[in-house]
């Protein structure tokens, strides 16, 4: 903790004068540390060559901190990272920044912006940001760089898309929560055709991106074989848009990551971009924002989605981020297959095939929730009987992985249990499900329900700012840990 007077613990100070080899990484966020405690912390990096990570989010920091932060980067370039977000540096500090850049100081991740500021010379404004980029057309350590202000807009856009046809470093660009539209995105697409470095690229949050833009993007996605991750949620940008961007994902084969949450995307543009998937073997992660609510896409356009990754053949792909099986468990095309082999697992148990194992090795999650819900088997019951299941896949040669908690519950050698009466309230037509699901001993929240074919979906959180891109996933408990 700081002092009263704005002052960095000198116990912290010390270590970093001293070359604390195992301080590495320092997290000042939320420290009021203000100018002073920037010149402190700016003199002890003087003479630091283990710290390589500063967090300085919402610190109080202005234009002099960021001169005095600057300054000791130059007598000592250990630092990679810096996270200045939250600060009130203006376009004074952005200019410091920017020649810091120019000369290749050591920094290899660099974010600002978001600082709430409305006075004049702590707002980073259109002429921060085209320093900046004039920069990155002459460094080259910088892979990582975020600026998520809402007061940079389109020609913001346009001056670092001219930057990226120069700048053969930056792997991540993050321009989350700005005021970036179609013009914006228009220019940066086209930057993406001649650059082959960039990794990243998220607008999400920005609102106001529509198809026009999105389908400059998804033309660039043709050509472009570098990028791997693109976000573009919470925009205005619909089926069009949608349907572009499936096009090109008809082509690209480098794109790994499609973030689409809270558009205007219904069930035309759903089942656009199911029909790519069929062909489409680089996705693995594509968020539709489906259990949230957060969509306009009905049954037809979710059971497209569900079909179509699961006949695609890319085992890697998951609706954002549940398992594969995940979406198995909730699938009209996958239904049949599943209380067959339960059936079967139930009442003859010794005419299961080698066939029969494989598919129960592929179908586990979905197994245990038919058990469960439908024949009402309790979670020791089905650890028995999946244990005798894979003792037998294994003298077939087929190895089945029971989830952790049911191999703890399993008791070998007990007769299988003895089958359960059917309840009244559930049929295979129709499973009963419960308002909160309860998975595995992982309490989740309640989650949208279309019957057999829900796509289970969580919402990112991302922030960048690191050479690292750190996706946080809605809460779980875990059963007996508090």
């Amino acid at each position: 903790m700081i002092d009263p007077k704005n002052m960095i613990d000198p116990k912290i100070l010390e270590r970093i004068r001293s070359n604390d080899s195992t301080l590495t990484e320092l997290d000042l966020s939320h420290n009021y540390i203000r100018e002073k405690g920037a010149r402190d912390l700016a003199e002890a990096l003087k003479k630091n060559d283990t710290l390589t990570r500063l967090n300085l989010v919402f610190a109080g920091i202005g234009k002099e901190g960021v001169r005095n932060l600057m300054g000791a980067l130059e007598t000592r370039g250990t630092l990679t990272e810096l996270d200045l977000s939250q600060n009130s540096i203006g376009d004074a500090g952005a200019h410091i920044l920017a020649k810091a850049l120019e000369n290749n100081c050591a920094l290899a991740a660099l974010t600002i912006g978001e600082s709430g500021a409305t006075l004049p010379d702590t707002v980073i404004t259109d002429e921060g940001v085209h320093a900046l980029a004039e920069a990155l057309k002459k460094n080259d350590t910088l892979t990582t760089l975020g600026i998520n202000d809402g007061s940079i807009g389109d020609e913001c856009a346009i001056a670092l898309a001219a930057a990226l046809e120069k700048n053969h470093t930056l792997t991540t660009l993050n321009l989350a929560h700005t005021l970036i539209g179609d013009k914006g995105a228009i220019a940066l697409a086209a930057a993406l055709e001649k650059n082959h470095t960039l990794t990243e690229l998220d607008f999400s949050c920005n609102e106001i991106i529509g198809d026009k833009g999105v389908h400059a993007l998804a033309e660039a996605l043709k050509k472009n074989h570098t990028l791997t991750g693109l976000h573009i949620w919470s925009h205005k940008f619909g089926d069009e848009g949608a349907i572009a961007l499936a096009e090109a994902l008809k082509t690209n084969s480098t794109l790994t990551e499609l973030d689409l949450v809270l558009n205007g995307i219904t069930e035309k543009g759903a089942i656009a971009l199911a029909e790519a998937l069929k062909t489409n073997s680089t996705i693995t992660v594509l968020n539709l924002g489906l259990i949230w609510g957060w969509h306009n896409i009905q049954d037809e356009g979710v059971n497209a989605l569900a079909e179509a990754i699961i006949k695609s053949g890319n085992k890697n792909i998951v609706e954002a981020w549940p398992t594969t099986d995940d979406l198995k468990k909730y699938c009209d095309a996958n239904k049949e297959v599943v209380m067959g082999l339960v059936s079967k697992m139930r009442e003859k148990p010794g005419e299961l095939t080698s066939q029969d194992f494989q598919d129960i090795k592929d179908r586990i999650p979905a197994i245990i929730v038919v058990l469960e819900k439908e024949f009402k088997f309790s979670k020791k019951d089905i650890a028995k009987m999946l244990v005798r299941v894979q003792a037998a896949a294994a003298s077939s040669g087929i190895t089945i992985e029971i989830p952790e908690q049911f191999k703890k519950l399993a008791s070998v050698g007990e007769a299988l249990p003895e089958k359960p009466a059917v309840s009244e309230t559930a049929s295979p037509e129709k499973p009963a499900v419960s308002e909160t699901a309860s998975r595995g001993g992982i309490i989740e929240k309640p989650e949208k329900r279309v019957g057999w074919s829900e796509i289970i979906v969580a919402p990112p959180e991302t922030h960048v700012g690191r050479t690292e891109t750190i996706v946080s996933q809605p809460e779980t408990r875990e059963i007996g840990r508090g």
